[in-house]
């Protein structure tokens, strides 16, 4: 299941996840091929090697969003918008509007001086992290999960795949 780690070679280690970004895929070792008892081909030597490759999604800058869960400000603003509109969502219509200018708002608040520099597919991906935080406080995991899921490519492309 693990790779092999070899010592005073952790840089090898860590820059393999980035070198499979780069490359649109995984490295296997020929040598090591193993049918499964159902005609599956696996790989040893590497770790699990995924039936599909899907790479992650470099529009996505992850040092604008992270500030908005380490800092905790997305959980605050869904707790606070779901006690405020309790009584007025349902999860058979659950539409939240204006969600995001209403986090901006929330965030100038918290930080006058941030500045909202995302392009659409973060804004897209905000929206949706924060609607699903906002089910969940409402109504639990399961809407959470099913909000995150819609849109979630590895899961899109393992339907289409299988």
């Amino acid at each position: 299941i693990q790779k092999p780690y070899e010592k005073g070679k952790a840089e090898n280690y860590f820059s393999e996840v980035y070198e499979r970004e780069e490359n649109d895929s995984i490295k296997t070792t020929d040598s090591l091929i193993f049918t499964t008892p159902k005609g599956n081909i696996v790989y040893g030597g590497g770790g699990i090697t995924p039936d599909v490759f899907v790479n992650s999604d470099t529009t996505l800058d992850s040092k604008k969003l992270s500030v908005f869960f380490s800092k905790n400000w997305i959980f605050d603003f869904c707790f606070d918008y779901a006690d405020r509109h309790r009584e007025t969502l349902t999860k058979e219509q659950f539409f939240v509007k204006n969600v995001f200018e209403g986090f901006e708002l929330f965030i100038k608040n918290k930080n006058e001086d941030y500045a909202f520099d995302l392009n659409e597919n973060e804004k897209d991906y905000l929206v949706r992290q924060i609607k699903a935080n906002i089910g969940r406080n409402l109504w639990g995991r399961e809407v959470f999960y099913s909000i995150l899921l819609e849109e979630d490519r590895f899961v899109r492309r393992a339907i289409k795949e299988f």
